[in-house]
C-alpha cells in the first residue's frame, strides 16, 4: 500500500534539517500546522501540496503526490537517463512532457495559483 502523503512529508523535512515550525515556515504555513497534521494523520491539501512543491524546487512532484520515484528530481531523471527497460516504454511526446515539467515557467505557473489562492484567503478573513 502506498504511504499517504502525510506520511511522506517528514522525508523533506529531515532532508532540510528543519524542524516542523521551521518547515511551516519556509513553506508559509501557520505555525504548528505540519506538526498537528502529522499528529493526527491528516491529509494535505492541493494548496498546501503546492506551496511545498513551490517551496522546494528540488523535490518531485510526482513523489510528493505518492508515486514510488525518488524524492529529489535530478535522481528521479538520471534514471531517465539509462537505458532501463520501464522507460523505454515511453513515447517521445511523454518523455517531453516529463522534461517539460521541471523547466521554469511551471513552476513559475504554480506559484501564481499559490499566491492567487493565498490572496482569496486572505480577502475571506476581511470579510
Amino acid at each position: 500500500m502506498a504511504k499517504k502523503v502525510i506520511d511522506r512529508i517528514e522525508e523533506p523535512i529531515s532532508y532540510y534539517n528543519l524542524s516542523y515550525n521551521g518547515f511551516d515556515k519556509k513553506v508559509g504555513l501557520s505555525n504548528g500546522y505540519i506538526g498537528r497534521q502529522i499528529k493526527n494523520n491528516a491529509n494535505l491539501g492541493s494548496h498546501i501540496l503546492e506551496k511545498i512543491y513551490a517551496t522546494f524546487d528540488e523535490i518531485s512532484g510526482d513523489w510528493l503526490l505518492g508515486a514510488d520515484v525518488p524524492i529529489l528530481k535530478k535522481e528521479q531523471f538520471k534514471s531517465l537517463q539509462e537505458p532501463l527497460e520501464e522507460y523505454k516504454v515511453l513515447s517521445n511526446f511523454e518523455k517531453g512532457v516529463l522534461e517539460s515539467l521541471q523547466k521554469e515557467p511551471v513552476r513559475e505557473y504554480i506559484k501564481a495559483i499559490v499566491l492567487e489562492e493565498e490572496q482569496k484567503e486572505t480577502e475571506k478573513t476581511k470579510s
